[in-house]
């Protein structure tokens, strides 16, 4: 049957049917170029570009705001200013004593070329050492130091051979730096020597951070190891019974030792008998959680990094707060920090390792 048969109402709709349909009336703004440019002013394509940060101000060296570590004013005035000074702190003969000691306890080397009892997992040789270490010690820290009492005490043993020392590191925070300074008390069993793997300091770095230093945050020297060991580094050398004080912020290296037989010393760290000990533990993002900090923690915890602190299990929190992350570059230290040679001497002298420094 043909269309022409059918009534003409149902012939037009079987061809609306069959018809493609008309194309959709067009948009204004895909025909009018006035109306399209008022469209995209009120809908913008692009994001709005993010505001650049704001550049972080020049470092500076912090003044050191603090009761005074030494009791001597001139060892006070080294000790703040460039962070550190030396004491003869006991006799040789004591020293030669506390040498005899360190030689029982340690006949051999029993793992890493750089060893220290704060990693012990022996819990009585440490106890042994710090009980020690404390009736020494502890008489002479009273004579030279202002109030101060012993928190880590321990023995440090630079193996002969390569692959000793231990590389560019700086001390966490175990006061409130803004009110008390923690210190590190180096004592030389035997003449130090570079060649013998004597401890090596950073002039003023203790001034650089301007803020407390926790366990397990980023560097600030990160990535400037080599370099500050070729411009900052100086060597300390000591006789039996001579110590290094320094504060506990000081970065600090040694190198390889290379005579025949082991370097040792004993190493306390100390802070002001007024002070709240504090462990501080970075989390991320700058923020670090603090906790109270007990000197039987070092006795009894045993640090599975070495390098590190034992986690701060048990210890009761008393808050958090930021810090700010920074990492200095090579000109920034060649500004702030006074040169040093050590770095240099010791290539020469053939101690020096690059994974150290």
């Amino acid at each position: 049957m043909s269309s022409r048969s059918l009534p003409r109402r149902v012939a037009g709709r079987l061809k609306r049917m069959v018809s493609p349909p008309a194309p959709p009336a067009p948009l204004p703004d895909e025909t009018d170029a006035g109306e399209h440019g008022s469209y995209d002013a009120a809908h913008p394509d692009e994001a709005p570009v993010a505001e650049p940060p704001v550049p972080l101000p020049p470092p500076v060296l912090h003044d050191i705001a603090a009761p005074p570590t030494m009791k001597d004013p001139d060892r006070q005035e080294e000790f703040a200013t460039i962070g550190y000074t030396v004491v003869d702190l006991i006799s040789p003969e004591q020293a030669a004593d506390l040498h005899a000691l360190a030689q029982e306890i340690h006949p051999e080397r029993s793992g890493h070329m750089w060893e220290s009892d704060f990693y012990s997992p022996d819990l009585d040789v440490k106890r042994r050492v710090a009980e020690t270490l404390q009736a020494v010690v502890q008489p002479a820290v009273d004579r030279h130091l202002v109030d101060h009492e012993m928190l880590i005490q321990n023995f440090v043993v630079n193996w002969p051979g390569p692959g000793g020392g231990l590389e560019l590191h700086q001390h966490s925070s175990i006061t409130d730096e803004t009110k008390y300074r923690g210190a590190v008390i180096w004592l030389a069993l035997h003449e130090t020597s570079l060649e013998n793997g004597t401890l090596n300091v950073v002039p003023q770095s203790h001034r650089v951070l301007g803020q407390h230093k926790a366990e397990r945050t980023p560097e600030w020297f990160e990535g400037l190891h080599e370099h500050i060991c070729d411009n900052h580094l100086e060597t300390v050398v000591l006789q039996p019974g001579q110590a290094l004080v320094f504060d506990n912020a000081v970065l600090h290296n040694s190198y390889t030792n290379i005579t025949d037989t082991p370097r040792m010393t004993a190493v306390v760290v100390v802070a002001p008998r007024d002070a709240a000990l504090r462990y501080y533990d970075y989390v991320d993002d700058g923020t670090v959680r603090i906790y109270e900090l007990d000197p039987e923690f070092f006795l009894q915890q045993v640090a599975a990094t070495h390098g590190e602190w034992a986690p701060p299990e048990g210890l009761e929190p008393v808050g958090e707060e930021h810090i700010e992350v920074r990492r200095l570059t090579a000109d920034e230290t060649l500004t702030l920090l006074p040169h040093g040679t050590a770095g240099k001497d010791a290539e020469a002298l053939g101690t020096r390792q690059p994974h150290f420094g």
